[in-house]
């Protein structure tokens, strides 16, 4: 058994580094240093785990430098030069609003240059009838952007959402642009794949409602675009937003029914374990690429890949060592995947669950009389929520209170619509008369639930929000989780105060913090568009905005404020536009200083 996460953790450590400082190089004879001193640390082993751990750091390091073609291999465009391209469509979703397509891409610059960079296109639709599908290709000359910086703090930041995913500039083209539109080839798996899925999910309409496809569409293909945003606050503020991303319930969901069906159908021994690894893979994995490749549901399917392997192999590995070693892949693979926030979530929920879930079951099968079953979701639940809730707090500001209340529900709700939705469309190429039965039990099921949730959520779930939540104090709030998963395997009661006499120092720690981000003084330049430039001023619980921008949209000026108020921990927020220095003073030295 190989301890994955001592590999893992220091690589990720190094990855975290790139991220902060970018612009660093990494020399090959610093490279070759560190490898002469492991051979020399490994024959004195006193030395080992003091040069080992930092150049796993390293090569973290080096492995997002690689990989990074923002900065590291990044090409040197005019913004505003048309280069001759061909741009290979990998993700398309249709924009019904604006009327035209938007997704990630890659693009061959074949001018001078000659190289080959991810891209985020935006293309209108040239005529009514044209059609774009991922493998399209389109040929022509076409001008290349890097993102814009958000306009004013707290507001999206779409350059940082597109660094994530490892892309460095944007395409747009307008209909009026000549270009060769080819299709894809049809031949290929993943084509075929993506036209039976395109398929299905339009399938979806003639036998469900609109609020019931849409979440179908989620579960069953991870297909999240005609999701209504109240839907989606509803669920999470239940603290049932997992069910709406594809993840590793739905593959472990996926690998219960086959297992199911397994035992079913081939009840001797001798055959099973063979006949359980192939198909349980082939359907994972397939499940995985209708997906198309979700960082949480891929994470899922690596760690299921691992775990039947290891066990048909007679060597089954522990849960943390399946965790380390799935990130590891995942890392190797595309070390920019683990920025993903799915994958994020989806890792520090099964942190949680590993570390956690057995405290919880011994403790409700002590305190209830509920059914094992029924204790063994509610402390997954639990569980998971140790992991996720500080990077919900950290994401969304907020954090659902009664997600023990829905945490069986949220289960027998997935399980319905799962095992419901698929019984539809493997129906609906059947027989369409039964297709409709089903989808009107779905439909009936879904929209009971829905009116429930309404019920219940009249006058709004109860949330705890925390719309200031800076990257330090998610530090010191893992350092407090981390802390208590410790204690909760503790034994020995000296051992116990000891470690509660650290989690003491932390928390009045994140507490000192917090009163200083509330209290300190900050003053800031920003850039804003048309070359026009406004001054934050922040003192104590008040922030204060000097700028020369007439404000004619008071809706968008009352949106802006709501945002800045959200990315600082403040009260309240005063403007103050100065138009026209000259009526407040005739000195030209202070017009100067006041501009």
């Amino acid at each position: 058994e190989v301890p994955t996460l001592r590999f893992v953790l220091p690589l990720l450590f190094g990855g975290a580094i790139y991220l902060w400082f970018p612009h660093g190089t990494i020399s090959p004879y610093f490279l070759l240093a560190c490898g002469l001193s492991l051979l020399l640390s490994h024959r004195y082993r006193s030395l080992w785990p003091y040069l080992f751990y930092p150049m796993i750091g390293v090569l973290g390091y080096s492995c997002f430098q690689l990989a990074d073609q923002v900065y590291n291999g990044s090409i040197q465009i005019e913004e505003d030069v048309a280069y001759r391209q061909q741009l290979v469509v990998e993700e398309v979703q249709w924009d019904a609003k604006k009327k035209r397509w938007r997704g990630m891409g890659q693009t061959l610059i074949a001018d001078s240059i000659r190289k080959k960079v991810k891209v985020y296109y935006w293309i209108e639709r040239r005529e009514g009838s044209q059609e774009l599908s991922s493998g399209d290709t389109l040929t022509g000359s076409f001008s290349l952007r890097p993102p814009l910086p958000p306009k004013i703090p707290g507001d999206f930041d779409f350059g940082s959402y597109l660094r994530k995913k490892n892309i460095a500039y944007t395409i747009y083209i307008p209909s009026f642009v000549d270009y060769t539109h080819d299709k894809g080839t049809t031949n290929s798996l993943s084509q075929g794949l993506n036209e039976w899925r395109a398929e299905k999910i339009e399938s979806l309409n003639s036998y469900t409602d609109s609020i019931t496809q849409s979440l179908l569409r989620a579960i069953l293909f991870g297909d999240t675009r005609d999701l209504d945003p109240e839907l989606r606050r509803q669920f999470a503020d239940a603290g049932m937003a997992h069910i709406l991303a594809v993840s590793g319930m739905h593959v472990g969901l996926l690998v219960w029914i086959s297992q199911f069906l397994i035992l079913r159908f081939f009840p001797r021994r001798k055959w099973r374990e063979a006949v359980q690894l192939i198909i349980i893979l082939l359907l994972v994995w397939l499940y995985v690429a209708l997906c198309q490749f979700a960082a949480s549901a891929t994470r899922a399917a690596l760690m299921v890949s691992i775990y039947f392997i290891g066990r048909y192999c007679k060597c089954p590995a522990t849960g943390l060592n399946t965790l380390g070693l799935s990130a590891l892949i995942l890392f190797l693979w595309n070390p920019f995947v683990l920025l993903d926030l799915g994958a994020q979530l989806s890792f520090a929920a099964m942190i949680g669950i590993i570390l956690t879930q057995k405290f919880w079951q011994d403790l409700f099968l002590r305190i209830s009389f509920l059914p094992e079953s029924l204790t063994t979701l509610m402390a997954l639940s639990f569980a998971a929520q140790m992991g996720v809730g500080p990077l919900l707090l950290y994401h969304f500001g907020s954090f659902p209170l009664l997600f023990w209340l829905f945490s069986v529900p949220a289960a027998y709700l997935a399980v319905f619509l799962f095992i419901g939705g698929w019984s539809l469309v493997f129906t609906g190429s059947i027989s369409s008369w039964m297709a409709g039965i089903i989808g009107s039990v779905i439909s009936w099921g879904n929209q009971s639930w829905m009116n429930i949730m309404e019920i219940l959520g009249s006058e709004g779930l109860p949330t705890m929000n925390w719309e200031y939540f800076p990257l330090s104090f998610l530090f010191f709030l893992f350092l407090l989780v981390g802390m208590g998963v410790r204690l909760l395997y503790i034994s020995n009661k000296t051992a116990f105060f000891r470690q509660l006499h650290l989690i003491t120092i932390a928390a009045t720690a994140f507490i000192l913090l917090t009163q200083y981000e509330k209290t300190k003084t900050e003053v800031r330049q920003l850039n804003l568009p048309e070359d026009k430039v406004c001054t934050l001023i922040k003192v104590g619980p008040q922030l204060t905005v000097i700028d020369h921008v007439g404000r004619d949209k008071k809706g968008e000026e009352l949106k802006n404020w709501n945002v800045l108020k959200q990315a600082y921990p403040v009260d309240t927020v005063h403007h103050i536009n100065v138009l026209d220095v000259s009526k407040y003073t005739s000195d030209s030295r202070t017009a100067e200083i006041l501009n």
